[in-house]
């Protein structure tokens, strides 16, 4: 399926930071992209970053070993991005996870292919402190 987004905003916590500089150099860019500085913990940040907006892609989450850290600033930032959107009309949002939202489970056959349907064990993910995993699934049975 072929996307066409007529605007982009990319919410980052620097946009003048220069490993961004990449984003600056695809086709149009100069006219069809907006790199915005917001706090995914900000309701109101986020929310006027995606108004007028057809599409928000989320990939973002914070990647830290610290609990505090990792797991209130991911679950409560995307819950602010699926509210943002529906408030502001958005006609699709496009999460992105990772492994860690599925991988972290020690009752599943390894024989299983992993797909949707799969979600990592929270309770596992806490034992063996692995927050990055926890915050990851955390935010897709929230979502």
């Amino acid at each position: 399926m072929l996307l066409y987004v007529s605007m982009l905003s990319t919410i980052l916590v620097n946009p003048d930071d220069p490993k961004t500089s990449h984003l600056r150099q695809f086709d149009g860019a100069h006219t069809r992209l907006q790199l915005l500085k917001a706090d995914l913990t900000a309701f109101d940040s986020i929310q006027s970053a995606v108004s007028g907006c057809d599409c928000v892609f989320h990939p973002a989450s914070p990647v830290t070993d610290d609990p505090v850290e990792m797991v209130d600033p991911s679950l409560q930032g995307t819950l602010n991005v699926l509210n943002a959107t529906l408030q502001a009309g958005v006609q699709r949002v496009v999460m992105t996870l990772s492994i860690g939202e599925v991988a972290m489970d020690p009752h599943r056959d390894p024989n299983v292919v992993v797909d949707e349907s799969c979600c990592s064990n929270l309770d596992y993910c806490k034992e063996t402190k692995n927050w990055y995993c926890y915050g990851k699934a955390a935010v897709e049975q929230a979502a």
